[in-house]
């Protein structure tokens, strides 16, 4: 990826480093796919490989876009890997997605909210509250459930 980028000479071109994330983005996936079909027991190296591709799908939507933009789509993003964590039954998409959210979070309180009015920022921060606790109090209901790890009983 650094290579790439370092070859198309991207530090000039938001648009160009945008697009070798995305490409990078995809192929890594489409090795994650691969190895899961082709290689089962290379688990941490499709871990590692679905993680890149993650990492380098964030990286392209925060070149791409700007603001609170990027704290829906990164928001967004979150929701769908736990989903897809909790209907695969592994654990590391949805420890992934919940690191993910808190980054998200942690931009929305550091970064975005200085542009907001103070009655903006009470309504946030009230459902910010509000949702981390939901959240955490599902959560612990469903601890079992949802940390019981398929892949380990494979």
């Amino acid at each position: 990826y650094v290579s790439l980028l370092s070859i198309c000479n991207a530090t000039s071109s938001d648009a160009i480093t945008a697009t070798i994330s995305v490409a990078c983005a995809i192929l890594f996936l489409a090795f994650a796919i691969a190895g899961n079909n082709f290689f089962h027991e290379e688990k941490m190296l499709n871990r590692m490989h679905y993680v890149e591709s993650l990492i380098l799908f964030v990286l392209f939507v925060s070149i791409k876009f700007s603001g609170l933009t990027i704290t829906m789509l990164w928001t967004l993003i979150a929701v769908v890997v736990f989903a897809l964590g909790i209907m695969t039954k592994t654990t590391w998409p949805r420890l992934s997605a919940i690191l993910l959210l808190g980054f998200t979070l942690l931009k929305l309180i550091l970064l975005d909210s200085i542009s907001f009015t103070a009655i903006q920022k009470i309504i946030a921060y009230l459902t910010i509250g509000t949702l981390l606790l939901i959240l955490s109090f599902f959560y612990q209901k469903f601890k079992k459930v949802l940390f019981s790890d398929n892949e380990h009983k494979k």
